[in-house]
């Protein structure tokens, strides 16, 4: 039996249509009509809590479950009431369902064989979705042999060997760890761009949502709350609960006071003046239809929030209140603080969340004189000093190789402290030294070897350094490149290779030495481990009590 599109068109839009589905499974409701086109092509996931109907709708696609009431069309076509093996889509089970008695090719080419494809057909499509899915070589293993990350692949490998027009997957990844979830996600992504077959994704997850969708279908108790692009339903949910389910939150109620319209036939915009409780908050741009006196909540995400100092100026544009900070979090890559807004009796607290700013804007301070032409910063450096009438000399060379050269020993610096073990500073503390302690005994001899790098990367640097010295130097000082530059005018001569010589035995000599003293500094740190061993291991040789706490005094 071939199946036709009811409306005869030849060119359809949708894969999947869900016309006023219902399904009530005794007396409970499931699915309450529920509506919703998946555009062709796309990655398409049905996101919400756990019984809200998403997977019993993912079911009802797969043919699993018939609707009681309404219509499911698969490329146009009416499917409702049709078998599992009658319609063109495929499943990935959030068990995986892999046949335990099967090796990973038989899996694979189970669908192929219901189908009564060729043999040399079977094998050369198992191992195009095999090389597809990255698992060649694991042919003849079976299921239990496999990480359950290979498992997923091969549950994968096996719906996409049958080319269906529509792939369903019931939270495959749920089961996984959660770098493998990642990778996985990314996986998924790339595959489903490869292959172009709509993915339909069920997810309580949102931030994965998120992540891999086009578009996203947010359920609750059986009904459908909204439905748009990632963007849409983050930034503007229509309903509570989606703003509540997806991300974190700050609800404010208030009362519209005033109402502004404004922008060309087609594209009108709203400016509504909404009075709260910690003062008035305007909402420009796209804004849904409200009147005057009407009660609302407001929606505010904490990344949209910025928290400043009372002294510092605002562009008129932004929404400005005043608030106590009341707890401050680490969180990492951000900054949460809990803020009370509008006064201590009648205001409320709120959650921003800022990005780690400071750290970001040390870096780009040391970078910028690292990216930016040595040309730019040595004419910078020379209007500087002749705007301040400083004379030019040895001590304006010194100021400007000095800041120059500081940001690369501060990169190495700070690459070193990234990679410390920052619980030794907290043992410090914890057996009784001060900060300042801490910082002399513990921190600064593990930073030994990074500035002794950066010092002597930067005289190196300065060393041979031309640009800068020419234009901040003055009249009677000079430096070995300078006379190098001069006597190079009028012709090499044998105390240029001699200083060379002489320049390139001081390098060596410097790195030699350098090595010399970070072994010397391992091979006391080692001595005076193996002192101390030795120490605590006398009370082993006989040593009385007395003699043993002396001993390690």
């Amino acid at each position: 039996m071939r199946l036709e599109p009811m409306n005869g068109s030849l060119e359809l839009n949708y894969d999947v249509e869900l016309l006023g589905i219902s399904k009530v499974f005794g007396t409970t409701p499931a699915v309450r009509d529920l509506t919703l086109q998946v555009e062709r092509g796309i990655f398409f996931s049905l996101l919400g809590p756990s019984g809200c109907g998403k997977t019993t709708t993912l079911r009802l696609i797969a043919g699993f479950e018939q609707p009681t009431t309404g219509r499911v069309m698969i490329r146009g076509v009416d499917v409702a009431g049709l078998p599992p093996y009658r319609r063109n889509v495929n499943t990935v089970f959030q068990s995986y369902a892999l046949f335990p008695h099967m090796s990973v090719s038989d899996n694979v080419a189970y669908g192929l064989r219901q189908r009564h494809i060729s043999r040399t057909e079977i094998r050369r499509r198992v191992q195009e979705a095999l090389e597809m899915v990255r698992l060649v070589g694991v042919e003849a293993r079976r299921p239990s042999e496999l990480s359950g990350g290979q498992q997923q692949r091969v549950a994968l490998a096996r719906a996409l060997v049958n080319r269906p027009t529509v792939l369903l997957l019931d939270e495959p990844l749920s089961a996984l760890d959660l770098k493998l979830r990642k990778e996985m996600q990314a996986e998924l992504k790339t595959l489903q761009h490869t292959v172009g077959i709509t993915f339909i994704y069920v997810t309580h997850d949102q931030e994965e949502a998120l992540t891999l969708s086009n578009r996203i279908a947010v359920m609750n108790a059986g009904r459908l709350e909204q439905e748009g692009t990632p963007a849409e339903v983050y930034e503007r949910p229509q309903t509570r609960f989606v703003a509540d389910f997806i991300g974190l939150t700050n609800f404010i109620t208030g009362t519209v006071r005033e109402l502004h319209a404004y922008g060309s036939a087609g594209t009108v915009s709203r400016q509504v003046v909404v009075s709260t409780a910690i003062g008035e908050v305007i909402c420009a741009g796209s804004q849904p239809e409200v009147t005057n006196n009407e009660r609302v909540t407001l929606t505010l995400r904490p990344e949209r929030v910025q928290v400043v100092a009372p002294d510092i100026s605002m562009d008129t544009g932004w929404n400005v209140v005043a608030g106590i900070v009341m707890r401050a979090t680490f969180l990492g890559a951000q900054h949460e603080y809990r803020v009370r807004v509008g006064g201590t009796t009648g205001g409320q607290e709120i959650t921003v969340r800022q990005p780690r700013s400071l750290r970001v804007g040390f870096e780009g301070l040391v970078y910028m004189t690292i990216i930016t032409p040595e040309i730019v910063i040595a004419i910078a450096s020379l209007l500087y000093f002749v705007n301040l009438n400083i004379d030019l000399g040895v001590q304006t060379m010194v100021v400007t190789h000095a800041v120059y050269n500081t940001s690369i020993v501060a990169l190495i610096v700070s690459a070193r402290l990234a990679g410390m073990d920052h619980t030794l500073e907290e043992a410090s503390a914890d057996l009784g030294a001060t900060p300042l302690g801490t910082f002399w005994r513990v921190t600064l001899p593990q930073l030994y070897p990074a500035v002794l790098a950066g010092a002597l990367l930067a005289f190196t640097f300065s060393f041979d350094d031309f640009v800068l010295s020419f234009f901040v130097s003055g009249v009677g000082s000079t430096t070995l490149p300078l006379n190098l530059f001069s006597r190079l005018r009028f012709g090499v001569s044998p105390v240029i290779n001699a200083v060379a010589a002489t320049m390139l035995s001081l390098t060596l000599t410097a790195i030699v030495v350098a090595q010399l003293v970070l072994r010397q500094g391992t091979r006391e740190n080692t001595g005076s481990a193996r002192k101390w061993s030795s120490r605590w291991l006398k009370k082993g040789k006989g040593n009385s009590e007395a003699e043993y706490k002396k001993e390690v005094l």
